[in-house]
Formats: C-alpha cells, structure tokens, sequence
C-alpha cells in the first residue's frame, strides 16, 4: 500500500518513491529540490495526557491541515513516521527563501487549529517544528544528503525551542536573509500570497497511477 491508514496521507513507500522520481527529475532539469520536515512538538506527552484515541485524531487533524496548506501542484506529503511529516517540493519557484515561507505557513496554520496542549513546552497549544534544506541536485551528489540536512535542521529547530533561545519553532540550512526576516516579522505578505493562491491539486493521498 502506498497509503497512510490513520492519516490518508501518502506513507513512507510512497514518499520514498516520489523523492527518488524528483530527485532524478530535478538533476536532469538542473532545477533546486527542497524537502521540508515536520515533526508534532512533545506528542508522546500529548499521548499520555489525553489517550492514544486523542492523540490519533489530533494527527489525521494535523495531516488534514498541512495538506491543504499545499497551493503548488506538484508539491506532495507524506506521514514520515508516527508524528513526522515530509514535504517534497520539486521544480522552479523553490529556493531557499520560498520553502521557508512555505514552512513558515504550514507550522502558523497548524498553530492556528488552536488543539489544547497540556503537553507542550513553549504555549498551550499544539504545535510543530520544521527543519528545511534545498539544493540542486549533482550527478556526484547522494539524495540522503538533502534528506539528512532537512533532518539535522529539524533537530536544531527543536533544540532552539525546548531551551527557550527562539519561539520560532522552524529552522533552515540555508537562506539566512530570509530567516532574518521571517524573524523580524517580514513575512506576513508571503503568508498572504500562499493563501491567495489558487487551490490546485496536490499529491497527498494517492498512490501511483
């Protein structure tokens, strides 16, 4: 099966697949590939404070709310693992800058379904933290790298949070300028512009034709 059961979401074969196809399409296009991790902040503790019964309806919530953050066709998600979400975003229009404020969107309206959290450690509701990387794939270069830089920066960007350094709950490897910027605030008119995209089709829940 190519589908999450909890969640409808594409599951982990599937995301391996089609990161594998962009991967490939990306290095013959010469065109940057971005990957974005998500991962549901302190959702063990969620788990043993409201019941694993809970805790499964607040994932196909979750799933549900990311997947139609998705404006661009062509982007995909996939549940990752229990509380982790990956995002592909293949072809033009997805340098640094733009997946940042794509993630950026995707942790505000996670924040914004407003789930009562016991649990968390930076406010009283559920959130998520993202780690982001691009790059433009090389004839030399190994796909796991880019999965592996989007992962180490979902580990600083949790890191940041539980110390308490940063209440941004994202982080990326790259773009600083534009992490300034997010930072300061400056990001409120991307925001507007991904919600006034129209909606077109996403790849979430399907399998391969």
């Amino acid at each position: 099966s190519y589908v999450d059961a909890l969640t409808s979401l594409a599951n982990r074969r599937r995301f391996d697949d089609l990161f594998a196809e962009e991967w490939r399409r990306s290095l013959r296009a010469g065109s940057p590939l971005s990957l974005i991790l998500l991962d549901i902040d302190s959702f063990k503790g969620y788990n043993d404070a409201y019941g694993h019964l809970v805790g499964d309806d607040c994932l196909k919530s979750v799933a549900l709310c990311l997947a139609d953050g998705l404006v661009r066709s062509g982007d995909a998600i996939a549940r990752y693992g229990g509380e982790e979400f990956a995002v592909i975003m293949p072809a033009e229009g997805t340098e640094a800058h733009v997946t940042l404020l794509v993630a950026e969107h995707l942790r505000r309206r996670v924040e914004r379904l407003d789930v009562p959290s016991i649990a968390s450690k930076v406010g009283r509701v559920l959130t998520v933290s993202c780690g982001v990387a691009t790059t433009i794939p090389g004839v030399d270069d190994d796909p796991a790298e880019l999965f592996r830089r989007a992962d180490e920066a979902l580990y600083r960007a949790k890191r940041l949070k539980l110390d308490e350094l940063i209440t941004r709950s994202y982080t990326i490897d790259e773009a600083p300028q534009a992490f300034a910027d997010l930072a300061a605030g400056r990001n409120a008119r991307g925001d507007r512009q991904l919600a006034e995209q129209p909606e077109r089709r996403r790849t979430h829940a399907r399998g391969p034709p």
